[in-house]
């Protein structure tokens, strides 16, 4: 959460802060966890960017662009984060790890394992949502009053903003789809680790009503400062 936390204070910077902020999240995720929620991070870097950059900016534009920055920057950042460690670990090891590498990146992309692991698109998508509403307790009726809150969101942004109300809605809502992309892609690792990658939809279910709530605040006056930092520079 320090690394989101840092993304959203950066990104009142613009959508350059963003970059920043969430590509140093990334980076510092990698060597804090193994694959375990790594769209989790993604998800919600770009969210908090969006969001952030609608309260400052007051458009979607504004929101589409913090979006965008963060959520382009954190699988960059990731990527070269994990090549570098790589390339350490070759250098005391020698070139055979990257043969290793690519082994391990080949598995877990299309690889199986047991009778457990299916091929089918979506599987992984499948075995998460699974784990989820099957193993936790709380996440059937956590979802339920998700899918209130966002409706009452909705009608509230409509009528406050009219179709721009949803269309700010989907902007910042987009980065959810990091987390079935994510186990689509990677689904031999996302049905083999079900019961603890299955935690990333939370955070999904999360970014989507932050969305709506965001979609429904008060739209500021005209003449009425956009952000603090705007403020000063007026004075």
């Amino acid at each position: 959460m320090v690394a989101v936390s840092s993304t959203a204070v950066l990104a009142r910077r613009g959508w350059r802060g963003a970059v920043v902020g969430a590509a140093a999240s990334a980076a510092l995720f990698c060597y804090v966890d193994l694959l375990t929620v790594p769209p989790m991070s993604w998800a919600l870097c770009a969210a908090v960017a969006g969001a952030v950059g609608f309260c400052a900016g007051h458009t979607w534009g504004s929101a589409l662009r913090g979006v965008l920055a963060a959520g382009a920057a954190w699988p960059v950042a990731f990527g070269l984060t994990w090549v570098s460690r790589w390339v350490v670990a070759a250098l005391a090891q020698g070139p055979s790890v990257f043969s290793r590498v690519a082994q391990i990146g080949r598995f877990r992309l299309d690889g199986q394992e047991g009778v457990a692991v299916s091929g089918a698109f979506g599987a992984g998508v499948r075995a998460n949502w699974l784990y989820w509403t099957e193993a936790v307790v709380t996440a059937v009726p956590v979802v339920v009053a998700a899918g209130a809150v966002c409706a009452g969101a909705l009608v509230v942004a409509v009528r406050r903003r009219g179709v721009r109300g949803l269309v700010v809605a989907a902007v910042l809502a987009v980065p959810a789809l990091v987390v079935p992309a994510w186990y689509a892609v990677l689904s031999n690792h996302s049905q083999i680790h079900a019961f603890f990658t299955y935690r990333s939809l939370a955070a999904a279910v999360g970014v989507v009503v932050m969305a709506c709530l965001v979609a429904a605040r008060r739209p500021v006056p005209a003449g009425e400062p956009v952000s603090a930092s705007a403020a000063g520079r007026r004075r």
